[in-house]
């Protein structure tokens, strides 16, 4: 499924060509709340999706069906990110922590108290060890994922931060 793009709206994410046509290739329906929250995993054959429903669903994007369905968490998710090996999927957003799921069990592993207030973004480090985040605290926190610990902070108090990335040859 190369080159697909994802645009959101309010109940339904929209599947779109490399092109952007007029039209959709793709709807997915089934979230009952807005959703906030997309990410491919790795090798492109999954879509997973979230939102206010505080609901995942891993969406197999040659056949546009859901197969997967779990909670991780409790609260509003905002952000979603894949491990580089497609097993783990982060999720987070208005608890001010990250849950990481198993995603072929749909069952939430660990949980990080990443934040003070909602967490805005996470991305996972190429080689899957390390996870950032972000949030309305101001802060970025990387985690060593492995001892559940941070390894380092960096940011500004009473500035919100909206987004994190991790260059592939970090």
């Amino acid at each position: 499924m190369e080159g697909l793009r994802a645009l959101l709206s309010p109940l339904v994410v929209l599947l779109f060509g490399a092109d952007l046509p007029g039209q959709p290739i793709v709807e997915l329906k089934g979230h009952t709340a807005p959703v906030y929250a997309v990410a491919f995993s790795p090798e492109g054959r999954y879509l997973a999706t979230a939102g206010f429903d505080q609901v995942i669903k891993i969406w197999d994007l040659r056949n546009g069906t859901s197969p997967r369905t779990f909670s991780c968490g409790s609260g509003k998710i905002l952000t979603l990110a894949y491990s580089p090996d497609g097993r783990w999927l982060s999720a987070a957003g208005s608890e001010g922590s990250i849950q990481i799921c198993d995603v072929a069990q749909g069952k939430e592993k660990l949980e990080l108290p990443a934040q003070e207030g909602y967490v805005y973004a996470v991305a996972f480090s190429p080689d899957g060890r390390r996870l950032l985040s972000c949030g309305a605290d101001g802060l970025v926190r990387a985690w060593d994922v492995r001892d559940r610990e941070v390894c380092a902070t960096l940011g500004f108090r009473g500035c919100p931060l909206y987004a994190v990335a991790i260059a592939s040859d970090s």
